[in-house]
């Protein structure tokens, strides 16, 4: 395992390919430039702070947590001034994101959510109050809603999506499914797959 110090290198490394590679206005990225730096296979979407596969590949080569990776970054990224248009990229009008995400409850049961939005940061912070008041499934206090995965689609197909990968879901007892398209999982499941012209497949266990 790294330590901090060498896993806070690879990030500067990161955020360093992030601002070579980005545009003047500081939102996009040329993802195919760093994926060559890493030499990675993965698919990188689009936005720095929901692309759970350059973080993952971090998390990799430095054997460290990959919730430790996105926190690391992120209080990195809170030291650059085009932080606010990093963190909340917001989609064309006719778009949404489909997204998938998780939280632990209190009970230590492991809350696998997919669900659609606008604007990523917003929703996360609604999930946060909602799940920390809920009745049941209640949000663990040391715990917080984190994304596992993005994609950027047409309103209309975000809707579509989300539903035919839930009924998917249920059909393969990812877990016992609960309101608010929610999914308690007695066991992490090891990945899950969202399919939409293709299939996209989230290595979950290796990514918490």
């Amino acid at each position: 395992m790294a330590s901090i110090k060498q896993l806070d290198k690879e990030i500067e490394r990161l955020v360093n390919r992030m601002h070579d590679c980005g545009s003047t206005q500081g939102r996009k990225y040329n993802w195919e430039q760093i994926k060559d730096i890493y030499n990675s296979d993965e698919r990188l979407s689009d936005y720095w702070d929901y692309t759970p596969e350059a973080f993952l590949y971090v998390a990799k080569i430095t054997r460290r947590p990959y919730t430790e990776v996105q926190r690391r970054l992120e209080k990195r990224m809170a030291k650059v001034k085009t932080t606010k248009t990093l963190i909340k990229p917001n989609v064309a009008k006719d778009k949404e994101y489909l997204y998938i995400g998780y939280y632990i409850d209190a009970d230590n049961n492991f809350i696998l959510k997919v669900g659609t939005t606008k604007n990523l940061e917003q929703r996360r912070r609604q999930h946060n109050n909602t799940y920390r008041k809920a009745k049941r499934y209640t949000m663990a206090d040391d715990s917080e809603f984190i994304y596992l995965w993005s994609i950027p689609l047409s309103k209309y197909n975000t809707l579509r999506f989300e539903d035919r990968t839930k009924e998917i879901w249920k059909e393969e007892n990812i877990g016992m499914y609960i309101r608010n398209d929610r999914f308690v999982c007695e066991v992490i499941p090891k990945t899950v797959k969202v399919t939409i012209k293709k299939t996209y497949e989230i290595p979950i266990r290796e990514m918490i």
